[in-house]
This record gives structure tokens, C-alpha cells and sequence, in this order.
């Protein structure tokens, strides 16, 4: 299953304002924190799909949603529950389709959490 690329932008920032108002080193922390637990997930994501463990997969997908959902990485956080909501049943290969995508996403939003990052320094 390939999704067609998302066109809403990687990433909410307004949902990091609200909560921060105009503190932007908090804002910058939080975005630095997700882009590098990112990174982890997905290393983790491609031994969970590559082992076909589906608990795993379920479980790494979980966790970058709610990660996901604190950023307001909407393309991001849809992804990850339609490959969460898909683990237990699923094809592998829709799941490791669904895995492609989320790591395709990973890369558009962590350009776009550099970008602010660098515009928030």
C-alpha cells in the first residue's frame, strides 16, 4: 500500500506556540529531542519490519505518534497510526510499504524541524 506524499505541512508549530507562547529555546529543545528520537525510531522501525515482528512494529509506530502528536507532525502521527492500526494483521508487504512511508515522512519533517530549529536560534 503506498500512500500518496502528504501536502499539509511536516509540522504544526502553532502547537508547540500554544503551549510555550514565545519561548523558543523550549520550542528548539523539544523539536531537537523529537528529531533525534526519531532517528532512533526509525532504526528501530526497520528491525521491527525486518524481523517481521508485529508486536514491535506495533509498538515503534505507537511510539512515534504520541511523539508525533506532542510536535504537531500531523502527516507524521497519521501515518504512524494507519502502520500501528495495520501491525497485527496486515501483509507484510503492506506493512513494510507503510514502514517506506513513515521513513519518507521522517525525512521531509526533519528537514523541516532543522529549518525552524535554525530560524529559532
Amino acid at each position: 500500500m503506498n500512500h500518496p506524499p502528504d501536502t499539509d505541512p511536516p509540522l504544526e508549530l502553532d502547537t508547540l506556540q500554544s503551549l510555550f507562547g514565545d519561548d523558543n529555546d523550549a520550542i528548539r529543545e523539544i523539536l531537537e529531542t523529537y528529531a533525534e528520537d526519531l532517528v532512533v525510531n526509525l532504526t528501530a522501525l526497520r528491525a521491527a519490519t525486518g524481523s517481521r515482528d508485529r508486536r514491535a512494529t506495533a509498538r515503534v509506530a505507537h511510539s512515534m505518534k504520541g511523539a508525533s502528536a506532542n510536535v504537531g507532525a500531523g502527516p507524521m502521527l497519521r501515518l504512524c497510526a494507519t502502520l500501528e492500526a495495520s501491525s497485527p494483521t496486515a501483509p507484510w508487504d503492506e506493512l513494510e510499504a507503510l514502514a517506506r512511508n513513515v521513513h519518507d515522512e521522517a525525512a521531509r519533517v526533519s528537514a523541516h524541524v532543522r529549518s525552524v530549529v535554525a530560524r529559532l536560534a
